[in-house]
């Protein structure tokens, strides 16, 4: 087997020799300085081809626990000049300081969209003066290590790469865990967030619970409006950023809520307006291009997924179409009523690229279009109620097109959202929402494409699908959870090319199939870490529901509202979004993923 030398041998030119089990070479221990000899080569990794992916990629070693396979140190495969790992630990990685710096600012760039409790230009500064905890700066490191350009020698893809400075964090975190702090708190959102993009849906959960709870504890629900200090503002946007997570994850993990209604969630300052803080200078920005907006895209994105969770709420926690209907209202009144910068425009555009926050810019987008969908989902259906006089009939159905127009409206402006993030931004947004967003979009993509009246508006349908599933492909590279998403909507897209009825069934069962296609395995972290699990409970869509009286119901009164027959009702309401789920756990194919695991 081929070995690497150090970098002191190499530079000069002499042969490295090392004594096993030393990790370092004779030179280098004769003259006590660090070696940074590699003991092997391993294989570059190579991602798997949908095919495999689909099959369970058997060519891949099984693993129970995806910490078997994951890497013991992190190695180079070629030589950096100025980069040097050691022995690979967290702690080395760390001592680099350039790259750590690298990837301080890649996280930023990557998870802005979701984050507000960091302000760039403040965390670069205390960095600069080692004022950063180190557990804030591993917690980081773990989530943005799968986006370096560096060359990793690594057998597993980029999306496992951050998993030995998770680790570290989770056992520094281990010291404090019971010691309300800020830090601690921005920490277990750090790796709540991790998890939910590795696949921990349910540590990621408890994660944000244990913030939460040292957030009340800590009384900065509290906060008063009134005060305007940089130090205010960031507790504000620390609220916000969990209360942000809280609302995007609760329903698709079929799990209570961190927060309540009763609890008051800030508002955040303006981006001009922070910014004029932050430089004591007491005035706005002028909002042209090279001043930031006085309008917070932070903000609305915060106002957006409020108006998200209600519309889930009414979908799956015994709503009806009157809750609904107000939802859709609130939402037309917000959409009408959007401040001019907010707005989609070649000048919104250019000033969010020149001040790199187009990421954000353009989440706050593709949510808007996704409440927009969800909003209208109800009306993608096939079957009308029979006991209808025939004018009755036509009335409805004739409303009931306009809103699924309208659906697929917010879903084609979802694929330019990402067409022009990838093609004109250069980048794809990956936060664990997307998933759910773009398979939602596809899902309504396809109802469109089953219902084009012509081949010019078939091919542009079928190339609208074709984006949305380029970009699954491509973040999945990164993204752990994405590889799960791929699969899921695989298995959506192989049902929708079996004969009209079976598509038209499944359309039947609408909020069975939008809960199929928000949910997100909750055992998803035990599963083996090339293949994230192979989860085809999809195909339950195709199966009889099972009766009320043996456990399993639909709950949601919009269930029936359009169909010729309708769902039995919850007999408690306490229940209600959960059973509504009930359905999908029917399916014995799901035995394999599960493994007959309890918790």
């Amino acid at each position: 087997m081929r070995r690497i030398a150090c970098n002191h041998c190499r530079s000069s030119k002499l042969r490295c020799k090392v004594k096993e089990p030393d990790i370092s070479c004779e030179r280098c221990l004769s003259r006590n300085v660090r070696c940074s000899y590699l003991p092997q080569v391993s294989r570059p990794f190579q991602s798997p081809s949908p095919a495999q992916l689909s099959q369970g990629s058997p060519n891949f070693p099984a693993a129970n626990n995806p910490q078997t396979q994951s890497p013991t140190a992190y190695q180079l495969n070629q030589e950096t000049p100025g980069l040097d790992f050691g022995r690979g630990r967290p702690e080395d990685v760390l001592r680099e300081g350039e790259f750590t710096h690298s990837l301080i600012l890649l996280y930023f760039s990557n998870f802005s969209d979701i984050h507000f409790m960091f302000d760039e230009e403040l965390f670069l500064k205390d960095f600069a003066v080692g004022q950063v905890p180190k557990l804030i700066l591993y917690s980081i490191m773990a989530l943005s290590i799968r986006f370096s350009l560096a060359p990793f020698n690594e057998e597993l893809p980029p999306s496992h790469r951050g998993e030995l400075l998770f680790e570290h964090a989770r056992k520094l975190l281990q010291r404090d865990f019971d010691c309300p702090s800020i830090t601690v708190i921005q920490a277990y959102i750090l790796l709540s967030t991790y998890k939910m993009s590795f696949g921990g849906s349910r540590q990621s959960y408890l994660y944000l619970g244990f913030a939460t709870n040292m957030l009340r504890a800590l009384r900065l629900l509290e906060t008063h409006p009134r005060e305007n200090s940089v130090a205010s503002e960031t507790n504000r946007r620390l609220v916000c950023t969990m209360a942000l997570m809280d609302r995007l994850m609760t329903f698709p993990l079929r799990l209570p809520p961190q927060f309540s209604s009763q609890d008051h969630i800030p508002t955040m300052l303006g981006d001009g307006e922070f910014w004029a803080l932050k430089r004591g200078t007491g005035t706005l920005a002028d909002g042209g291009l090279h001043g930031p907006s006085s309008v917070s895209v932070s903000q609305e994105i915060l106002k957006l997924s409020e108006i998200l969770f209600e519309v889930c709420n009414a979908y799956f926690n015994g709503g009806s179409s009157t809750a609904l209907e107000e939802t859709r209202r609130r939402f037309h009144q917000y959409s009408t009523t959007r401040d001019s910068s907010l707005l989609s425009t070649t000048v919104n555009l250019e000033r969010h690229k020149h001040h790199d926050t187009l990421r954000r810019f353009a989440y706050m987008h593709l949510l808007y279009h996704h409440v927009g969908q969800l909003i209208h989902f109800h009306a993608l259906k096939f079957t009308w109620r029979s006991d209808l006089l025939p004018s009755e009939h036509d009335q409805i159905g004739s409303s009931v097109e306009k809103l699924a127009r309208e659906c697929h409206q917010h879903s084609s402006a979802i694929v330019t959202i990402v067409r022009f993030t990838w093609e004109q931004g250069g980048f794809d947004l990956h936060n664990f929402s997307i998933g759910k967003i773009l398979t939602l979009a596809t899902v309504v993509n396809t109802h469109a494409l089953l219902l084009a009246s012509s081949s010019e508006a078939a091919d542009r349908l079928r190339a609208e699908a074709a984006t949305l599933l380029a970009c699954i492909k491509r973040v999945k590279y990164h993204t752990r959870m994405f590889i799960w998403v791929l699969q899921h909507l695989e298995a959506f897209r192989k049902i929708c090319s079996q004969n009209t009825s079976t598509w038209a069934k499944m359309f039947d069962q609408n909020p069975r199939l939008l809960g199929q296609m928000l949910y997100l395995g909750s055992h998803y972290e035990n599963v083996e870490p090339q293949t994230a699990g192979r989860r085809p409970g999809i195909g339950a869509l195709l199966l009889p529901e099972v009766p009320a009286s043996e456990g399993m119901h639909s709950t949601s009164n919009l269930a029936g509202e359009m169909t010729d027959h309708a769902d039995p009702q919850p007999q408690d309401g306490n229940l209600s979004y959960l059973d509504d789920f009930a359905w999908i756990f029917s399916d014995s194919s799901l035995s394999e993923l599960y493994g007959g695991h309890q918790d």
